[in-house]
């Protein structure tokens, strides 16, 4: 899973085409700028919350759509599996040299974006606040989707879960419950993607 994109990792997770189906995203989301990636985060996730619109910067918080179990092992690695058919976070094979202070571990996940902005807008990725996880900062260039394919890729954001009281139970096992914080999406958007923004989340 280390080395798959987001369509195969579909694939491999025998989602039906219900789920997993651009054509159904747009049956449901066809009008809205911020869709989810397939209809499985649609249904079972929720949209990134709106957190404010100064000016033309729009800033957005994403949630986990279901419970995820971690457990330590004696050789400081981490078990770790979510309550989903399709599994929110994978192994990344990237390292990063970061403080360990707070870490879990030194494994390093990769999760994928559920939700995108189907406009041309870059943005930034990143968490501002205490959370279960260390996200690593990224820059992602959203793009207009094509509505004649199949399925959709995503981008993924790697991490490392972190020892937050939030979620550890005892010192080698934690709950971190669906509907936690993971990062921040922030992006200057034009009159026109303002314009839908503020009207998807008006409804």
């Amino acid at each position: 899973m280390q080395d798959l994109n987001f369509i195969d990792i579909s694939s491999k997770s025998l989602l039906p085409p219900k789920w997993k189906n651009w054509s159904f995203v747009l049956s449901e989301h066809k009008d809205d700028p911020i869709k989810p990636i397939n209809m499985y985060s649609g249904i079972f996730g929720e949209r990134p919350k709106l957190i404010s619109i100064k000016e033309n910067v729009i800033t957005l918080e994403q949630h986990t759509y279901s419970d995820i179990y971690l457990l330590i092992n004696f050789d400081k690695n981490i078990y770790a599996i979510d309550k989903a058919h399709q599994r929110q976070f994978y192994m990344s094979r990237n390292k990063y040299n970061i403080d360990s202070t707070g870490m879990l571990s030194n494994q390093c996940f990769r999760m994928f974006m559920p939700w995108i902005v189907d406009y041309n807008v870059d943005a930034k990725i990143y968490s501002d606040k205490p959370t279960s996880f260390n996200i690593m900062p990224k820059e992602v260039k959203f793009f207009k989707r094509n509505p004649d394919l199949d399925q959709q890729d995503t981008e993924f954001i790697d991490f490392y879960f972190t020892n937050s009281p939030e979620h550890m139970i005892e010192n080698d096992c934690g709950i971190i419950e669906k509907g936690s914080y993971i990062y921040t999406i922030s992006f200057i958007a034009d009159d026109i993607l303002l314009k839908q923004i503020q009207e998807m989340y008006d409804k």
